[in-house]
């Protein structure tokens, strides 16, 4: 049974940060190679949005390994991303609830350019509907690839407690993201170039904020 941990204190989003970067420093190589792969899926919408769910459980999987001082070869970063059957499912709810959110934009856009309205502020504001959509969309899929991955849960399942543990701990979950914004600010001074190390480090605290947020009974 899987029971989230109230409360959490402020500061564990600076420890998620702190013990992600010690992992990173261990195989520096491996976690590039798989943040850049990630990064650049990413740039696909929908081919992004499913392979999102595997590339976080992957990370996970990376960092558990590194923990327990196993050795990850570079031709094995992507082997068998899509053994895990529940994952997979997970990453294909994942494409086609963007795809709808993509397709209602799409459908909104030419209604608005039908009926003449072109006013940018009136644009905006409408478009910006979808923003509570999206979030709770990214809050889903933020966990639920690593609750699958280490418990026998439904996608949907994992997905509610995943969105569950955000807003039990909602103080904390804002610290972290101001904590970061501060770090991609950071990265993104020299040239862009701090991204490839920061954005690795970033996929892996996903798999502290799951060790923090969950407790198995």
């Amino acid at each position: 049974m899987i029971k989230i941990n109230r409360n959490i204190e402020l500061k564990a989003s600076l420890e998620w940060i702190k013990l992600s970067f010690i992992i990173f420093r261990e195989k520096p190589l491996q976690f590039i190679l798989l943040g850049l792969v990630n990064f650049l899926m990413g740039l696909l919408p929908l081919f992004g949005a499913f392979m999102s769910p595997l590339f976080i459980a992957r990370f996970a999987q990376l960092t558990e390994k590194v923990q327990h001082n196993e050795d990850i070869k570079v031709s094995s970063i992507f082997k068998n991303l899509f053994i895990n059957r529940t994952i997979v499912n997970l990453a294909f709810i994942n494409f086609f609830l963007y795809a709808i959110i993509l397709i209602m934009q799409t459908l909104l856009e030419n209604m608005l350019d039908s009926y003449g309205v072109s006013n940018k502020i009136t644009r905006f504001e409408i478009m910006s509907l979808f923003f509570i959509p999206v979030l709770i969309l990214q809050m889903a899929m933020w966990l639920s690839p690593i609750i699958c991955l280490y418990n026998e849960v439904k996608p949907s399942t994992a997905m509610w407690l995943s969105i569950k543990a955000g807003l039990y701990n909602i103080q904390t979950l804002l610290m972290y993201a101001i904590l970061i914004l501060g770090f991609t600010a950071l990265a993104i001074l020299p040239i862009g170039l701090g991204l490839i190390i920061w954005l690795p480090i970033l996929n892996i605290t996903n798999y502290f904020v799951y060790q923090y947020m969950y407790k198995i009974e």
